[in-house]
Parts: structure tokens; sequence; C-alpha cells
């Protein structure tokens, strides 16, 4: 039994951890992919924030509710791309968070479907959301 014991012990360790180490690599990739993707559709957030901002100043008032969700889904953005960059234990919940707000976000842009910084914003919303929900999903064992 006491040969057994580090060996039962590296099962219990997996088990708790919720990956095997065949399964690590796997989900280093997401992470990087996720956290470029995060970082991507922060700055494209942004910057329809900055565009939608100008638009409610002209006063075309249709941009104030695109800009309130352009603003949030940049914070969630930059948080995932900030969590999953250095593999943090909340990496999971980071993703499944941006994946969320990037579809709401998308939703929102493209309620203004003629402007093309909102089509692009929605895009890039699309592609992190994507990339977001298959990242935060657990690991096959």
């Amino acid at each position: 039994m006491s040969k057994m014991l580090p060996f039962l012990a590296a099962i219990l360790a997996v088990v708790l951890v919720g990956t095997t180490p065949a399964a690590e690599p796997k989900k280093e990739n997401h992470c990087k992919a996720a956290a470029k993707a995060a970082a991507e559709c922060q700055a494209q957030c942004e910057a329809c924030l900055k565009h939608c901002n100008a638009k409610v100043a002209d006063g075309k008032k249709e941009h104030e509710a695109t800009a309130k969700f352009c603003a949030d889904c940049a914070d969630a953005c930059k948080f995932c791309a900030a969590v999953c960059s250095r593999g943090g234990p909340l990496t999971m919940h980071a993703m499944a968070c941006s994946a969320k707000c990037c579809e709401d976000c998308a939703k929102s842009c493209e309620t203004i479907p003629d402007d093309e910084a909102m089509v692009a914003c929605a895009k890039a919303c699309r592609e992190c959301a994507k990339c977001c929900a298959e990242g935060s999903k657990p690991l096959d064992r």
C-alpha cells in the first residue's frame, strides 16, 4: 500500500485540479488564444467607444447604448486578457465572462449595421466570444 501512495496522491491531484498533464498544452493554447482575442477586442471596443461618443456629441443618440456596451466589454476583455496571459486560477471564469460580454456588445453594435466602426466592433466581439466560449469549457480528462 505504501508503494501506491505516491500514485494515488498524483491521481487525487489530477482530479482536484481538473486537468491531466496531457491537457495542459491544450489549456495553455486556449489561454494564449483567448488573451490575444480579448486584447484585440478590447482595442476595437475602445475605438468604437470613442466613435460612439463622437456620434452622441453630434446628436446621434442611438449610439448612447452601444457606447456603454463597448465601455463595459472593453473592461471585461482587458480583465480576460490579463488573467489568460498569466494563466491565473480564474482563467475559465474570465473567459466565460468575456464571452458573454462580447456577445451582448456584438448584438448592440449590430443594431447600427450601416456604420463601419460598429460592424468592425461586432466582428471583433463575435471572434472573441467564440474563442473565449471554447476556452471556458472544462477540458476532457
